[in-house]
């Protein structure tokens, strides 16, 4: 039983206002149970590894996600309001549990794309994330605090010549797409 349910964005790209790269997510109830989920698209190329965890904060910051107080918890209206005024807030971060997803494009560092290829063919996925950014920021408490993510055992998913299964011959490997959560 889905109810409550509300929307936002966040734009991040030029000068903060286009929307070429930001988040959108929704909020909504299941049950008792807030969950919010976020789907972003964050700042290219390496170098962009701080502007990046930026992005993260100020989605988190911005973000807003209003929604209408139930109608009834249990048939009672008073308990609605109470119950849903103590779950959640209009901040992303007001929920049970949220989810955050996308191109995050976090890339690895100090690793050139040899190396990277070299890692991956050996299956050596620890070394690879040893040097992966988004790790690092969540290590760092930069961004992503408290998040979890699965362990990674499979080569970088970007980026690859198109219709292969062959990384793109300009580009360095990489774990750009990402799915995380926290409760």
């Amino acid at each position: 039983d889905v109810k409550t349910v509300s929307m936002g964005q966040v734009p991040c790209g030029v000068m903060g206002v286009m929307a070429n790269k930001g988040a959108v997510a929704c909020k909504l109830r299941i049950y008792e149970t807030v969950i919010v989920i976020v789907c972003a698209h964050l700042a290219a190329h390496l170098e962009y590894w701080g502007r990046r965890n930026q992005d993260y904060i100020d989605i988190c910051n911005r973000m807003s996600l209003p929604g209408a107080i139930p109608d009834e918890v249990d048939g009672d209206t008073q308990s609605a309001v109470k119950w849903w005024l103590s779950t959640t807030g209009d901040s992303i971060q007001d929920c049970h549990h949220l989810f955050w997803m996308g191109d995050l494009n976090y890339r690895l560092n100090d690793m050139d794309r040899d190396r990277v290829l070299k890692l991956s063919t050996s299956n050596d996925y620890d070394s690879l994330m040893r040097t992966d950014q988004l790790t690092l920021s969540m290590f760092m408490r930069t961004a992503f605090v408290d998040y979890c993510e699965p362990q990674i055992c499979f080569p970088p998913t970007f980026k690859y010549q198109h219709g292969t299964d062959k990384f793109d011959k300009q580009r360095t490997p990489a774990y750009c797409d990402r799915i995380l959560w926290r409760r």
